[in-house]
């Protein structure tokens, strides 16, 4: 049995699935809408003003919190367009399938069952990766210390 070429026959079934083509479509949507990538553009600048002026010995407040001001009136428009908030959505459906699927695949090469296996309901709080560098979420890097 070629587990790769078993992974790739799987990778090709999981792009015709409903929860993959929705995410993409309104990926899509959002990555050709010139208005929602200029809106992106300028809130990716704002965060580098702000990382800018906020590091600054001198930093003017009245400044930071005009930055401030501006991102987040370009963040609430983003994200309260429909398109921006489909994509939000069909990603987090997307995700969450993605999480069971590796989340099952996961408990089967740990032995247990793959045809009965469920995986806990929090193993995807966090989407833990096994690494706990910058991670502040079980604590079992703390048993190590």
């Amino acid at each position: 049995m070629d587990l790769e070429q078993l992974a790739r026959e799987w990778g090709a079934i999981l792009q015709q699935s409903e929860s993959y083509n929705d995410y993409h479509k309104a990926k899509e949507t959002v990555d050709l809408s010139f208005d929602l990538q200029k809106g992106l553009r300028d809130m990716q600048l704002c965060r580098e003003q702000y990382k800018h002026e906020a590091h600054k010995e001198d930093a003017d407040p009245d400044t930071i919190i005009e930055i401030k001001e501006r991102w987040d009136a370009l963040r609430k428009k983003l994200y309260t367009d429909e398109r921006v908030i489909h994509m939000l959505q069909y990603g987090e459906r997307f995700n969450r399938e993605m999480q069971l699927i590796y989340g099952i695949l996961q408990g089967a090469a740990e032995g247990q069952n793959p045809a009965t296996y469920m995986p806990p309901e929090d193993a995807d709080d966090g989407g833990c990766s096994g690494n706990c560098g910058g991670c502040s979420g079980c604590g079992s890097a703390d048993d190590s210390e």
